[in-house]
């Protein structure tokens, strides 16, 4: 009790919601909760952090996927059995010193903040007191927002509570599993039918519209995803969505070893300020092994001169071309060269691409799916960016637009395009008979073709 004002505030949790309750007020630290569609997700989450809040003074973020829809999800989101705004009715204007519209920030008298963020934007977050985090629709946040996040935790002593509604299998349901095999952490499954909250004629009535409006394949899919919290089906608006089902079913995601002979081929997606995304390929044998992937951001051409010589020396291979797309050949403000020339001055080869449109990329991408053999977990991140990657759904058209969604899986799919884009024949390692006559051992004879190739 505080004054006239009762935390939680005209809530009652409904039977499925309270053993995340208790397990936060036993001292829990991580929960995971992947519910179907409006089982109230988000109201038990800021409920729960309403009380933490008066439990113990600290900063407090509920982070949405994208700051852009923080606003409208929960800032300025009005609930439907109160008919307030849901900041008002989960946190009462009497228990508050302060509230910043703009940063979507409340402040109470205690001392204690609540802010809501975007994990598109969580590099930028300044919160050393940070002691408890919300994910809320967490299976399309940034991964990496919680690999960044959860060192200020550890060092708090906070907690993390993760809400999601299923969107195929990625990082969302990595971390279920993770969550149901660790005693300490909570996890919560919970489906539509079972929750109490739907009659079976109301779920039967959901299904036939979203068939409706999203045509029988995509709206089964979307139907089973959100209300039944099916992982097995390809997510709603997927661009390589059967691309992906084939590599798993004829099981071309597996441990891979180096082929010491045959080079190695790199594809970059650029970006400084955004992600800049590497795909690492050998080609023999008729196939396109993707032995190794790597992601970065806020960093400079130093930092992935550097990785390239790591990566090298640690796994023993040696580089052929480096592709990279047609803004490699923009120049940098802070140097004055561009992307290409400084890879080119460190002593590789360089490809640069036309500017071809997105689409024909996405085709070409396509046709190489076949061919592809991705590492088990130097690519987990490529394949779940590979199986994340979507169009973007048109309100006014009720249809889904040509082009892909930008979000946090787009840069590493780039970089899988121009690899599509990029390829040529003549990457296709053969074995290259020494002749012991000529006094050079097979290494010299790979040095030797590798000057000789060319790309153009």
């Amino acid at each position: 009790m505080t004054g006239l004002v009762r935390i939680p505030n005209n809530w009652n949790p409904r039977p499925y919601q309270l053993p995340v309750l208790r397990y936060f007020a036993n001292g829990g630290k991580r929960a995971v909760l992947q519910w179907s569609r409006r089982l109230g997700k988000d109201d038990v989450s800021m409920h729960h952090t309403a009380m933490a809040m008066l439990s113990k003074v600290g900063t407090y973020w509920h982070m949405l996927p994208e700051y852009a829809q923080a606003r409208k999800a929960i800032w300025d989101a009005v609930d439907g059995h109160t008919g307030k705004r849901r900041i008002d009715w989960v946190f009462p204007k009497e228990l508050r010193q302060n509230t910043n519209e703009v940063e979507m920030k409340i402040t109470l008298k205690n001392g204690s903040v609540w802010q809501v963020v975007g994990s598109d934007r969580y590099d930028s977050l300044v919160g050393s007191g940070v002691v408890g985090v919300v994910f809320s629709e967490f299976s399309l946040c940034k991964p990496e927002a919680w690999g960044y996040i959860s060192p200020m935790l550890e060092e708090n002593g906070g907690w993390a509570l993760f809400n999601y509604t299923v969107r195929g299998e990625n990082h969302a349901t990595q971390l279920a599993r993770y969550a149901q095999n660790d005693p300490e952490w909570f996890f919560s499954n919970v489906l539509a039918e079972e929750s109490g909250v739907f009659t079976k004629e109301q779920l039967q009535r959901i299904e036939k519209e979203l068939i409706g409006l999203y045509g029988k394949e995509q709206g089964k899919v979307l139907f089973r995803q959100e209300y039944y919290n099916d992982t097995g089906a390809a997510l709603p608006g997927s661009i390589y969505g059967l691309e992906m089902m084939q590599v798993k079913e004829e099981g071309r995601i597996k441990p891979l070893q180096i082929n010491k002979n045959a080079p190695v081929y790199t594809f970059w997606d650029l970006g400084v300020d955004d992600s800049t995304a590497i795909i690492f390929a050998q080609f023999y044998d008729g196939k396109i092994w993707i032995v190794d992937f790597y992601e970065n951001r806020n960093v400079g051409m130093p930092h992935y001169l550097r990785m390239l010589e790591q990566k090298a020396y640690e796994r023993g291979w040696e580089y052929a071309v480096l592709t990279i797309p047609h803004d490699g050949e923009n120049r940098e403000w802070t140097t004055g060269a561009t992307r290409r020339e400084m890879l080119e001055q460190a002593g590789y080869e360089v490809a640069v691409l036309p500017n071809e449109r997105i689409v024909d990329g996405i085709n070409a991408a396509r046709g190489i799916f076949p061919r592809c053999v991705f590492d088990l977990e130097k690519t987990k991140r490529l394949l779940e960016c590979l199986g994340h990657y979507k169009r973007k759904w048109d309100n006014l058209k009720k249809t889904y637009s040509k082009e892909p969604q930008h979000d946090w899986a787009s840069h590493a799919c780039d970089s899988f395009r121009y690899l599509a884009m990029g390829a040529k024949p003549q990457y296709n390692y053969t074995p290259v008979k020494e002749e012991k006559k000529t006094g050079l051992t097979f290494n010299d004879l790979m040095r030797k073709r590798k000057q000789k190739r060319s790309v153009y």
